[in-house]
């Protein structure tokens, strides 16, 4: 079984699925605003 990762590196991997989250979130939305492009929108991750 692998150890956890030390508190600093876990604020720092959390710190950037938050950032790429955020980043698909705008995608996401950009594409969803658009009409048409519904299934650009499902494709966006």
């Amino acid at each position: 079984m692998a150890t956890p990762a030390p508190p600093e590196d876990q604020a720092r991997l959390l710190e950037d699925a938050l950032v790429a989250v955020r980043q698909q979130t705008s995608l996401m939305r950009k594409c969803l605003d658009t009409p048409g492009k519904l299934m650009d929108a499902l494709k966006c991750w």
